[in-house]
């Protein structure tokens, strides 16, 4: 089986939980890691994509909803695993527009999953060393649990 991650990050938070991933289903499938910006919109070789976002204003980060954007209007018959990283709020309205979008394309989302990511501003750092062993643990988790449903 063939599996693609893609995925955007700033600060290594979301590229960790990528790596993560791959890391959870190498054992199990023919895994393809890829940054959004390197991506080609053609997936339809893969049997499940993972997609991975920060949250930026509550909502994917600008080069993934660019990337959802440029998608095929049809989509029928892929599946995706969506996950974020986020330090406040904003998880669940990033993921549930990542599914929609996807969604009014015809492809079906087989789960979601957000994982808490450091942030840091001029004035306080926000969930520092996040993600550590315990998040990426999670995520591999998920990971193998969404994989394991696609096979059912």
């Amino acid at each position: 089986m063939k599996v693609m991650i893609l995925y955007y990050s700033e600060t290594g938070n979301t590229e960790k939980v990528a790596r993560a991933v791959a890391e959870a289903l190498e054992p199990k499938a023919e895994v393809s890691l890829r940054r959004v910006e390197e991506a080609s919109e053609d997936l339809g070789e893969y049997e499940l994509i993972f997609l991975g976002t920060p949250v930026h204003a509550l909502g994917p980060a600008k080069p993934v909803r660019e990337f959802l954007e440029r998608l095929s209007a049809n989509l029928e018959g892929l599946c995706f695993a969506l996950f974020c990283t986020y330090s406040m709020a904003g998880a669940s309205r990033t993921l549930d527009f990542m599914e929609k979008k996807l969604a009014n394309k015809g492809a079906k989302v087989l789960g979601k999953f957000a994982v808490f990511g450091a942030f840091k501003t001029f004035f306080k750092h926000f969930k520092k060393g996040r993600p550590d062993e315990k998040d990426l643990a999670y995520a591999k988790e998920k990971a193998e649990e969404i994989f394991s449903a696609l096979q059912r």
